[in-house]
């Protein structure tokens, strides 16, 4: 997508999520340990966006919600 191949990106959506709470406990603890000053958002999140980004390429905008 991003080389154009199959034509303009003109929109493009990625949702996020987590787990519910007590999954969070045992699964990403280590995502919540603030005195490694890491955060599920900054980590999982960021990885996802730049994974979203090279498929569809540059963004020239973006909105975000919690």
């Amino acid at each position: 997508m991003a080389q154009g191949l199959i034509g303009e990106v003109l929109s493009a959506s990625l949702l996020y999520s987590l787990a519910t709470p007590e999954v969070w406990l045992t699964r990403y603890a280590a995502l919540f340990d603030e005195t490694k000053g890491v955060n599920h958002l900054a980590v999982v999140g960021g990885h996802s966006l730049d994974m979203f980004q090279y498929a569809v390429g540059e963004f020239t905008e973006i909105s975000a919600s919690r």
